[in-house]
């Protein structure tokens, strides 16, 4: 359990950091070379389009072609 949270907060890093250099457009492989474990996530949702959004917390990413993957942050609602 430990271990799949780890990975978790990793990706979750990792996907904030590309985001925030405004690369929301990069190649897989750039994940990959940054240690990001594509088996593990912590939710989806399916695309308007018919894929699927896969999610490290709040941070979200598609495969729009083989190669190329698109990165959102889906907003949280605010607690109240």
């Amino acid at each position: 359990m430990r271990n799949i949270n780890n990975a978790l907060r990793k990706n979750r890093r990792t996907l904030e950091a590309f985001y925030l250099n405004n690369s929301k457009r990069i190649r897989w492989q750039q994940l990959a070379l940054e240690g990001f474990d594509f088996s593990v996530h912590t939710h989806f949702q399916p695309s308007k389009r018919g894929g699927q959004w896969l999610y490290c917390y709040e941070f979200g990413y598609i495969y729009c072609k083989p190669d190329i993957i698109l990165i959102k942050k889906r907003k949280l609602p605010s607690a109240q």
